[in-house]
């Protein structure tokens, strides 16, 4: 674990320094002070680096909370999920922000759509939806949040994390209510 630790850390400090493009896995390697095979034992690439920031940072913990609340109680957590996500970015506010300008942010949004899918399907997998339904309903989700991430961090956050998760549950909420297993419980 500490070679992936030295890449991530030895990317980060490299992004800062100099544009995505210009980083290269032989520079990660030198700078983390590893060598290329101990680089290819963690990543197959750069991205897949940036893929397990992302996901260390932002999907990790909601993904916890996920699996430890009950569903009946998913309506009181789902403010503290998707602030958890928010939040997480938040404090790496200018990584993100940076991170959201390579490829006009496709990047970014791609890994979060993908990170927000893994999330979604954990929460889908308890409401008994048919599966075409519960297939377009995570995807739906997963990239309509990544992409209000994409320009919360193109305006360069200009709100804080609890009022973009106050905006996401206020046009999304309904959805999930709608669906929810026990709906009485909810009254």
């Amino acid at each position: 674990m500490q070679v992936k630790k030295s890449v991530q850390n030895s990317f980060r400090k490299l992004f800062k320094q100099m544009p995505y493009k210009d980083i290269t896995i032989t520079r990660i390697c030198k700078d983390a002070n590893v060598s290329r095979g101990a680089f290819y034992d963690y990543f197959a690439d750069k991205e897949a680096v940036v893929s397990s920031i992302v996901t260390e940072e932002i999907i990790e913990g909601p993904k916890l909370l996920i699996q430890s609340v009950p569903i009946n109680q998913y309506k009181s957590s789902s403010q503290i999920l998707v602030e958890m996500l928010y939040s997480a970015i938040y404090q790496n506010k200018d990584f993100y922000i940076q991170l959201n300008k390579v490829d006009n942010g496709v990047l970014l949004v791609k890994l979060l759509t993908l990170g927000f899918m893994s999330l979604n399907k954990d929460i889908l997998i308890s409401y008994k939806l048919p599966k075409d339904e519960e297939r377009y309903a995570h995807y739906f989700f997963a990239v309509s949040n990544a992409a209000l991430v994409g320009k919360w961090l193109d305006n360069n956050m200009d709100i804080t994390p609890a009022r973009l998760c106050h905006l996401f549950n206020k046009w999304t909420l309904r959805y999930w209510l709608d669906i929810m297993p026990n709906k009485m419980d909810w009254m």
